[in-house]
């Protein structure tokens, strides 16, 4: 691919592409998309599945999507029950429909009649067909123009639409080629004006959006020319957008193509035209009919990863379809398999080749040749098809190592000269082939100067991102205005949704690589996607958030990267990654905790058990791995669980408080393998003990029960009887420790929280402001702040005064339901996180009030419990009723 020239304007690449397809249809880009898919006759489910039924997969149908789909098979009534055999007269009608299209209009009438009780205004029609299918959609999209879509509770108006389409005087083209329908003798301008008012008596004047067709084939009688429907080969002007994908191997003569223009390629459009909008493409493919619309290759599994349908898929999500992420191979044009053909011309099809069939010729018709004058019944004998002005090869061809080598096309220019041998027309052939093979006379815009290449937005992306990505070192001094016109082109193709996904997954491909990109230019194509992600269904597939900041971090040098650099990878990284890492299914688990060396994770249960996970160098797909066997020894549910703060392995602790009225320190460092007994066992409470908590020397650990009072117990010490804080009027949910050990903050059921003196249990200060129970309260590290969690769906911040006086700081905007847990960032007095019963987790930054990125969402139910590791580069969070353990990556500075 030739670079951007210098000499050209760059006015002149930015213009072409905004002057492009994407912002020119007027069709309403926010309504809902309505999907027809009509399968070729005798094409249905199964092993060899079609194009139409890969892409009906693909096809995002869920509740929200806004995306509303049919599908017809076009087998009519005569479709075989898997219990039984197929009956002779069904196995006929099979026949006989094959051969005449025997059940085409009631096809055609059904799609209509889901689209007339479906359509809304402002809604988006795409049409999807493969061979006779395809030409059932191009009729589908020419009734509609012609007589609109049917009110609904008209629908016995059907038939009489149907008739006023398919009569001779609706069609502005030939009357030869049109099915004569019904007695009337009308004068033509009569006739079109009867279609006109009926359009404005009974039906909505929609326009088709889209119409996707693999090899039309119309076959809907015997003999051809004789019953084309009105609009369906005099351009496709009708619609906004057409698309075409036409087979290079295809010679029987029942199979010859009906093109947009009937035996011509599309005409260009004229820019100073006034007529609607219409764009049309024609791209040939390798293969023969069932080739390129598939149903010749077993794909029980729906993976295909056909030209023909990566093409239409990619042209049908430019043009706004809704559909979902299609895993595609690394480089356009590289598999040989996307040369490989099956031959049809076999058996009795090449017995119809010998008969005096009525065909078209595809010669170049001279002004005022009609139609008729340029067809023959000279037998076809497997000729070629013929590649006609303006339509195009698709890059799987001409981009193939194998074309020429292993693989020659049939397919071939129409021949002027009757004279010329046969020899000199293969080395015509082949000739044509050989200027089109490979990269050359291609631009870095998505333009070729080869008026017959067809070229790939993937292919288009790569090289416009290799240029940018070795030219701006020296572009972004001497050759500026070069460097803005490419990343232009990028924003303009990326635009898409086809070409979002390009540019993605080139950068995800450099940063897969081995070679340092340089900084600026890596982070202006990040800005790119962030900019252009929208709202849709723009998405990465899932990575992790810790993997794909590791291969950012080595092109931001921190003794060079700029702060804009810095922000722009962190919105990267927050929009497009998973920050989820780990997750563990498990029983009900209400509270979680990490150990001081950050690799290990202590969970206590509904099932009266303390588990203790590995959450180090663990497989991320296998998740966090069980540590020997859990602590037994409760005798009802554990609802809350501590590590001890030391950070010697040797002498850790973990404290569990449970609903049978005891708390309970475990000794770590036991055998994992043996049978686990608590260490000591704390009693005193009399009712239920909610919340328990270390000092930061570990040598106390203070618990809060529904017996409404706060207790402290001496670890180490000899102190056997506890001391008492007792002055709440509700049940104690949540106790904290201040980093110096000197207060303790508890919430309670009463929607209070007390800050009291650690050593002697005199109250300091009482805080109100909270309108339901506090499930949750913490220090920050240096002890100015307490946050804290209630039912009444808010986190708020109190200011800690010295001698530890508290008042109100600041509400932060509240979760959708209660916060049952809050925490401060280890280190950073300013970052919280809460976790919530509406699923998600949040982070804060208390100093503005301001949420700190997206909100963290996996759990499926309500968020119990959430922990911060000691470096704070991950939170932990457990989730009582959807059973999981999940693991956090928190977005960290500079990137």
């Amino acid at each position: 691919m030739r670079n951007l020239e210098p000499g050209r304007p760059i006015d002149e690449y930015i213009d072409r592409l905004n002057a492009g397809p994407v912002d020119a249809c007027k069709c309403n880009h926010e309504g809902r998309n309505l999907v027809v898919c009509i399968d070729g006759t005798a094409n249905e489910f199964g092993d060899k599945n079609t194009n139409v039924i890969e892409l009906y997969s693909l096809i995002q149908k869920r509740k929200g999507d806004r995306q509303r789909t049919y599908y017809n098979s076009g087998i009519g009534t005569y479709a075989r029950s898997s219990r039984k055999p197929e009956s002779l007269s069904k196995a006929l009608a099979r026949t006989l429909d094959l051969a005449i299209a025997r059940h085409f209009e009631s096809i055609v009438l059904d799609a209509y009649r889901w689209l007339s009780e479906t359509y809304e205004d402002g809604d988006r029609i795409f049409l999807f067909g493969f061979s006779r299918g395809a030409y059932q959609v191009r009729v589908l999209s020419a009734m509609i123009n012609t007589v609109g879509l049917i009110d609904r509770g008209n629908e016995k108006q059907i038939p009489f639409a149907y008739k006023w389409y398919t009569d001779p005087g609706t069609d502005h083209g030939s009357m030869q080629e049109s099915t004569l329908v019904g007695s009337e003798r009308l004068t033509t301008r009569s006739r079109i004006h009867t279609a006109k008012r009926f359009k404005e008596v009974f039906s909505r004047d929609v326009r088709i959006h889209f119409v996707g067709a693999w090899d039309t084939v119309s076959s809907v009688g015997p003999v051809r020319g004789r019953k084309l429907l009105p609009g369906t080969t005099d351009g496709m002007k009708h619609v906004c957008y057409f698309r075409h994908a036409l087979a290079l191997d295809e010679r029987r003569v029942k199979f010859l193509p009906e093109y947009a223009c009937d035996d011509a390629g599309p005409s260009p459009s004229d820019p100073d035209s006034q007529e609607t909008f219409s764009n049309t493409k024609e791209v040939w493919f390798a293969g023969t009919h069932s080739d390129v619309g598939g149903g010749n290759t077993e794909n029980e599994s729906l993976d295909s990863a056909r030209p023909a349908l990566r093409w239409m898929y990619s042209e049908a999500s430019i043009a706004g379809l809704r559909m979902d992420l299609f895993k595609r191979k690394s480089t356009v044009g590289a598999d040989e398999s996307d040369l490989k053909v099956k031959e049809s011309l076999t058996g009795f099809w090449r017995v119809l080749e010998y008969l005096p069939i009525r065909h078209l010729t595809y010669a170049p018709r001279k002004d005022g040749t009609s139609k008729e004058k340029n067809t023959t019944r000279r037998p076809h004998r497997g000729k070629a098809r013929v590649i006609q002005k303006g339509q195009t090869i698709h890059p799987s061809v001409w981009l193939s190592e194998g074309l020429l080598v292993t693989y020659i096309p049939h397919a071939c220019l129409h021949s002027s000269d009757a004279k010329q041998t046969k020899m000199q027309l293969w080395s015509k052939r082949l000739e044509f082939w050989r200027k089109l093979q490979g990269r050359k006379d291609l631009e870095a815009d998505g333009t070729t100067s080869n008026a017959w290449k067809e070229v790939d937005i993937y292919e288009v992306m790569g090289n416009l991102v290799a240029q940018y990505i070795k030219r701006v070192p020296m572009l972004i001094s001497s050759d500026d205005d070069w460097h803005h016109a490419l990343l232009a082109t990028m924003r303009i193709h990326a635009h898409s949704e086809e070409g979002w996904r390009a540019l993605s997954r080139e950068i995800l491909q450099l940063l897969n690589g081995v070679d340092l990109i340089h900084a600026e230019s890596l982070c202006r194509i990040l800005d790119v996607l962030v900019k252009n992600s929208g709202t849709g269904s723009r998405s990465l597939e899932p990575r992790f958030y810790s993997t794909t900041r590791s291969k950012i971090l080595p092109h931001l040098p921190p003794a060079t990267a700029k702060p804009w650099q810095n922000q722009i990878a962190r919105e990267f990284l927050a929009a497009f990654t998973d920050p989820q890492v780990q997750e563990s299914r498990t029983s009900s688990v209400v509270s979680v905790a990490f150990s001081p060396d950050g690799k290990h994770v202590v969970a206590g249960s509904r099932d009266h058990k303390v588990r203790v996970w590995d959450v180090g160098n663990v497989d991320l797909d296998a998740g966090p791995k069980l540590v020997g066997k859990p602590f037994e020894g409760h005798s009802f549910p554990v609802l809350c669980v501590a590590f001890s703060p030391c950070r010697e392995a040797g002498k850790w602790r973990i404290a569990s408080a449970s609903d049978d009225r005891t708390i309970r320190v475990w000794d770590v460092n036991t055998d994992p393998g043996a049978g686990r007994t608590p260490w000591r066992v704390f009693t005193g409470h009399i009712d239920g003990v909610n919340a328990v908590a270390f000092s930061q020397d570990g040598t106390h650990i203070a618990s809060g029960s529904s017996d409404c009072s706060v207790r402290i117990w001496d670890v180490e010490g000899e102190r056997v009887m506890p001391l008492v804080l007792s002055g709440h009027a509700g049940g104690v949910y949540s106790v904290a420790y201040s980093r110096d050990g000197a207060l303790i903050a508890s919430g309670s059921d009463d929607t209070t929280i007390r800050v009291s003196r650690a050593h002697s249990g005199e109250l300091v200060s009482q805080l109100e402001g909270h309108h339901g129970r506090v499930w949750s309260v913490a220090f920050s590290p240096d002890g100015t702040r307490i946050v804290s969690g209630s039912a009444d769906r808010t986190v708020r911040i109190w200011i800690v005064y010295s001698g530890g006086m508290a008042m109100p700081y600041m509400q932060l905007e509240p979760h959708l339901r209660s916060v049952f847990c809050v925490a401060f960032a280890p280190g950073d007095s300013t970052r919280v996180v809460s976790a919530s019963n509406d699923k998600t987790i949040r982070f804060w930054n208390v100093d503005t009030g301001d949420i700190v990125g997206r909100p963290f969402e996996g759990h499926t139910e309500g968020v119990n419990s959430v922990a911060y590791s000691p470096d704070g580069k991950r939170v932990v969070s457990c989730s009582e009723l959807d059973r999981t353990i999940r693991i956090w990556d928190v977005l960290q500075e500079p990137v």
